[in-house]
């Protein structure tokens, strides 16, 4: 037979700067001038100004322990949940045991502070200063598109070694070992009894053990039938999703500029790595597992089974963050990833070719919905739509849609939609995809649930970063009863669809979070999820034939991906005299129809601004508006000739 070398990462190299390679001296030098967290952002700023890009990234690797503890990382990520402040011993001395005297020690940016040899810790209130720190649980960005994992992929690569597999410590995997496992930890290593101040030892021990792993979602399949729940416990959307990582990311300011990081924020994060230095190559300072490794060791009802060989590969590590940037919304990754000094002049190449980059994209559309021209007119305002603000809690912005008439999607053929999704995949940063069957929609997690035993925010399949589009597939639904789960998850799509809120289930009471993400339903029929226009398809076989982005140059495709960011952030305004011609219209379609409501106006109003901003233009003319009008007399003729 083959003989097969199990191979195990080798660490990544690390850039020359010490800011990167041994950010915790730098630190202790900062805050022992007396700098505090401000000088210590402040200097990393300065140093990694022209080398962000060679701080490693998490996101590239597919295992943790490629990346040093102790170096600088990178991790581009959602935030999934928040927790209380932690209060933490920030300083204490370290007393020398001969001769009695005293080095100021400094904690922060760290997890583990070992006394040099011959000291010893003095932790007690005289010398010792506490000071809070916010943990947030941040996840890869759900559905994040492959081109962005691409562009965005660090320069610094790694070789896979062939030297077989590392030792790993045997962990105890019941309750109260866990438990005592940690305590144990914080005693060794910042002494339990002043490391955490009253209240906050709870939401901080809840941190530690926060098992981002806890438990999959009940049975999560997906349309295929085969369990799709990536690791961390989080339901995949996509069929095979790629390598997931999740981190506590611990954060010492207040957000910065832009106020606190709030939950599906996408955030940059610059900061140093912490897994435990004591344990194996793989459990972390808590011996977390991951979801598949729980769920093995339950199905075995041993729970010593998971350990040893077993011994789960992804981790929860810390990351202590330093810098950090906010990605959304308005991101665009394609545009972002250029030198800042590049940037104007992407801006500008893609200005001066807006048209042809723009009728590449509506033809690619175009060849994926069978030739369609005004299908392919109305997905583009769609993929560029977005809530730009929320006056009396209404998401204005926002543009839902579904095609219909679509062929239904028999079980185990490709769905009629996929030409669509790949599409769609070239084009936005993070696309989803949710096959309404009745498995998924009957066990599926769509909603954020607190599991309370486990301390956890189990991630819903809608809980989504802002900017995503989702993708709802109508076409492979079979006739059958929905289940009392099944019309509580359709309740939830149809609030996101509606409001842009979804509600995060917390067992007493749901708490409704501020969303922003694209809804195109696709269906054969009647779309089960309302929106705010439905587009029934008219194939055009001469029209089909638009070479597809797949075969697109590819500098021509990053060109296209540019454009779609650019329109997606574009505020477009609309003059006094737009104004006033929306609201004759307005009066006279009344006039003529009852059904012409206050949603029709806005409807419109959001369809000119996205036609404009797809042209590039910043205000709406008086020829978008007549083009929309007429867009929405073809739609509605469609409709009627049912």
């Amino acid at each position: 037979g083959i003989h097969h070398s199990t191979s195990m990462p080798v660490p990544l190299p690390v850039a020359s700067i010490e800011e990167i390679h041994t950010p915790l001296n730098v630190i202790q030098k900062i805050l022992a001038a007396n700098g505090g967290n401000d000088a210590v952002e402040a200097h990393f700023s300065s140093a990694l100004q022209n080398n962000w890009d060679q701080v490693p990234l998490l996101n590239d690797v597919e295992h943790v322990e490629q990346l040093r503890p102790g170096s600088l990382v990178r991790f581009r990520c959602m935030v999934q949940n928040m927790y209380n402040p932690e209060w933490y011993l920030s300083e204490f001395d370290h007393v020398n045991n001969t001769t009695g005297e005293r080095v100021r020690a400094f904690a922060q940016y760290t997890e583990f502070m070992t006394p040099p040899t011959g000291f010893t810790a003095d932790h007690s209130d005289a010398t010792s200063q506490t000071a809070e720190r916010t943990p947030l649980h941040c996840m890869s960005v759900p559905n994040e598109s492959d081109w962005v994992k691409h562009q965005l992929a660090s320069p610094i690569k790694f070789q896979p070694s062939a030297s077989g597999a590392m030792p790993r410590n045997k962990r105890a995997l019941d309750g109260d070992a866990e438990e005592d496992a940690m305590s144990d930890n914080v005693s060794k290593e910042e002494g339990a009894s002043s490391m955490e101040c009253d209240g906050a030892s709870e939401e901080a021990k809840r941190a530690r053990g926060e098992q981002a792993a806890a438990t999959p979602a009940p049975n999560s399949a997906d349309a295929t039938g085969s369990s799709a729940t990536s690791a961390h416990g989080r339901p995949a959307l996509v069929e095979g999703a790629e390598t997931q990582h999740a981190a506590i990311v611990k954060v010492y300011h207040s957000g910065g500029a832009d106020g606190k990081h709030k939950v599906n924020d996408v955030v940059e994060f610059i900061g140093v790595l912490a897994l435990d230095p004591e344990g194996a190559a793989f459990p972390s300072a808590e011996g977390l597992l991951s979801a598949q490794d729980l769920s093995a060791a339950k199905q075995d009802d041993e729970m010593g089974a998971a350990t040893g060989a077993n011994a789960p590969t992804s981790v929860l590590p810390r990351i202590h963050a330093v810098l950090h940037r906010t990605l959304s919304p308005g991101w665009n990754p394609a545009l972002q990833r250029l030198p800042e000094a590049e940037q104007a002049a992407r801006r500008q190449r893609v200005g001066e070719r807006a048209a042809e980059l723009r009728e590449r994209v509506v033809g690619a559309l175009r060849g994926a919905l069978g030739g369609d021209a005004l299908a392919a007119e109305y997905t583009l305002c769609h993929l560029l739509s977005r809530v730009a603000s929320r006056p009396h809690n209404m998401p204005v912005g926002k543009l839902s849609m579904a095609i219909s008439g679509l062929p239904h999607s028999p079980p185990g053929s490709e769905s009629a939609v996929q030409p669509l999704l790949e599409t769609i995949k070239l084009l936005l940063p993070a696309v989803g995809h949710l096959p309404m069957t009745t498995k998924n929609l009957g066990e599926k997690l769509m909603v954020p649930r607190k599991d309370y035993d486990t301390e956890t925010l189990h991630s819903g399949a809608l809980q989504l970063a802002p900017g995503t589009q989702l993708v709802v597939d109508q076409t492979v639904m079979e006739p059958g009863q929905l289940s009392e789960t099944a019309v509580r998850n359709m309740s939830a799509l149809q609030a996101l669809t509606t409001h842009q809120l979804l509600p995060f289930d917390f067992s007493f009471y749901n708490v409704e979070f501020p969303m922003d993400v694209g809804i195109l339903v696709a269906s054969e029929g009647k779309p089960l999820i309302h929106v705010d226009c439905v587009v029934k398809l008219l194939p055009d076989a001469q029209q089909a034939s638009h070479p597809p982005l797949q075969q697109q140059d590819p500098d021509v495709l990053e060109l296209c991906q540019t454009l779609v960011g650019m329109a997606k952030s574009m505020d477009v305004e609309l003059d006094d005299e737009i104004c006033a011609l929306a609201e004759n219209h307005f009066v006279s379609a009344r006039q003529a129809d009852a059904k012409v409501d206050q949603d029709t106006l806005n409807l419109w109003i959001t369809m000119a601004r996205l036609m404009a901003a797809s042209h590039g233009e910043a205000s709406v003319s008086k020829e978008r508006w007549q083009q929309i009008m007429a867009m929405e007399a073809a739609r509605h003729a469609r409709l009627a000739a049912v």
